[in-house]
């Protein structure tokens, strides 16, 4: 998408994005009884994996033309000319640094895990369950940033950024056991 950042008709600048994600998952599952009905039985496996990026676009020109024009010409970039003897600029005359970023980050996830439960059912008035859990996340970004903004009033890659693939990953294993 692509939008104007101000809400108004002046061209004060423009964000445009573009987001792309996938997503799979699965899982596999057993469930049951067993010793008459008294056991029951939960387990299985479950695997997940998504992959998203997004491409940012943020430029703004480099002025905003005044709200009441002093000479009517300009550049062609909404900066007036100033002439020697011309008019002064008005105070509604607006100056912005250019900016003209490009950002693009990718992340994907993975999540595994496997897990168990079991019940038994000693009596009509109570039971008792255990179960165990093991889970295992990974986390990957990679970002980057350049600065394409032109020659004045901008300097161009002042704001670059390049990082390095970050990762993470997490275990953990989780247990239950529960009186009905």
């Amino acid at each position: 998408y692509s939008t104007g950042t101000d809400g108004s008709p002046l061209p004060v600048g423009d964000l445009s994005a573009y987001d792309d994600q996938h997503q799979f998952s699965q899982e596999f599952q057993v469930t049951g009884t067993a010793l008459g009905d008294k056991m029951t039985y939960t387990g299985g496996i479950f695997y997940f994996e998504e992959m998203a990026e997004n491409n940012t676009k943020v430029r703004f020109i480099r002025t905003v033309p005044s709200v009441f024009p002093v000479s009517g010409i300009n550049d062609g970039t909404g900066n007036p000319v100033i002439t020697p003897g011309g008019p002064l600029l008005l105070p509604t005359q607006i100056l912005f640094v250019a900016l003209n970023l490009d950002t693009y980050r990718q992340q994907e996830t993975t999540s595994v895990a496997a897990y168990g439960q079991m019940s038994y059912e000693f009596s009509d008035a109570w039971s008792v369950t255990v179960g165990l859990r093991y889970g295992e996340d990974k986390k990957e970004l990679a970002f980057q940033q350049y600065d394409l903004t032109g020659p004045p009033p901008g300097i161009s890659g002042v704001m670059d950024a390049v990082s390095p693939k970050l990762k993470d990953s997490w275990e953990s294993l989780t247990a239950r056991v529960g009186v009905e």
